[in-house]
This record gives C-alpha cells, sequence and structure tokens, in this order.
C-alpha cells in the first residue's frame, strides 16, 4: 500500500530530486535549456507492467549531450 508507482519513483529520482536540491531550474526535466542526461529503453515501461520493468533493455546512454552507449 506504501509503495511508489512507476510515475511517483520516476518522479523522485527527476523533478522531486532537482527541487529538493534547489536546480529545479536546471535540471529534472527533459525540456530546452536544462541539462538531460537520460536513457532509451526498448520499450514503454509505462505500458509493460511492473513485471517487466526489470526486462526492459536500455538502447542508448546519454550524458552532456552525448551518446555514451
Amino acid at each position: 500500500r506504501e509503495a511508489f508507482d512507476l510515475k511517483e519513483a520516476l518522479d523522485s529520482f527527476t523533478q522531486a530530486g532537482a527541487y529538493v536540491s534547489f536546480e529545479e531550474h536546471a535540471k529534472g526535466q527533459i525540456k530546452p535549456g536544462q541539462y538531460a542526461d537520460f536513457v532509451v529503453l526498448c520499450a514503454d515501461s509505462f505500458h509493460s507492467g511492473p513485471d517487466k520493468l526489470k526486462d526492459n533493455l536500455i538502447l542508448q546512454t546519454w550524458m552532456d549531450g552525448k551518446r555514451v552507449r
């Protein structure tokens, strides 16, 4: 009953994490003018179901505006 759903978990590492470190002006969302390290996954985690989350493969990893994997 007290577990995060997927959106709450994602927000806790992105928007909420930026907010608590007073950096919401610079990070926490993928939008122009903000830092955006991110991954591209092979499936939509929001529609795959929680039991499939661990099997969602990372196709690309981006850091500092550059593809690193």
